[in-house]
């Protein structure tokens, strides 16, 4: 159904937000200072700064596509065909993952 769907691809938000937390080591949206302002950018679709620290393009490309509008967001199964996924077994996916450090 078309109401299953869209759950669905809020969970792919939702893993988004979650490598984005693990890539970062940051709370997405600790910028905000109560619930208010994280519901306020959420649903007007600003993403948190925390994702703009990202310099490794494979893994915010990765991650914006996740945080893509509901009617573009991938599905699951799309999402599976990136190549930050398919390249899972291999030493690249084996990295630390760099960041701008504040004010770079």
């Amino acid at each position: 159904s078309a109401a299953s769907d869209v759950y669905k691809r809020q969970d792919i938000w939702s893993f988004g937000m979650c490598i984005l937390e693990m890539a970062t080591n940051e709370y997405p949206y600790s910028e905000c200072e109560n619930a208010a302002q994280v519901f306020k950018r959420v649903s007007s679709g600003q993403k948190p700064l925390a994702l703009y620290k990202i310099k490794d393009q494979e893994v915010l490309e990765f991650i914006e596509t996740c945080l893509s509008s509901v009617e573009t967001r991938l599905s699951a199964e799309e999402l599976l065909q990136h190549p930050f996924l398919q390249n899972i077994d291999s030493e690249k996916n084996n990295r630390t993952i760099e960041l701008y450090n504040d004010g770079e």
